[in-house]
């Protein structure tokens, strides 16, 4: 099975002592905020979120806001008590780098 949205899926949802990070800020390394986090992406084989969809609508970046990219769960740290996710090792160029988010492709 493809890579799906979590909210797609009737069966998945967060273990209760998850936190739900969709909302949260994206801040990369130097503080640069990236965006926000608008979804959550599974691999309902593995039962996991592989994937966070990073609107950059918020972004401190000049132009291209509203971009949606694919940030890897793995590179993150959750930082619950700040609503922030943690990428300390991407760039604001390194992120610009990722794939663009095409919902038509899940």
């Amino acid at each position: 099975m493809p890579i799906v949205a979590l909210e797609t899926l009737d069966s998945h949802e967060l273990m209760p002592d998850h936190v739900d990070p969709t909302r949260f800020t994206v801040v990369g390394a130097s503080d640069f905020v990236l965006g926000n986090v608008t979804q959550l992406l599974v691999d309902p084989d593995r039962g996991e979120v592989v994937y966070f969809v990073v609107n950059t609508r918020l972004s401190s970046y000049r132009d291209g806001r509203g971009e949606e990219r694919l940030l890897p769960v793995a590179w993150t740290t959750l930082l619950p008590m700040r609503r922030q996710v943690r990428v300390p090792r991407i760039s604001r160029y390194s992120f610009r780098m990722l794939p663009l988010f095409d919902p038509q492709a899940i």
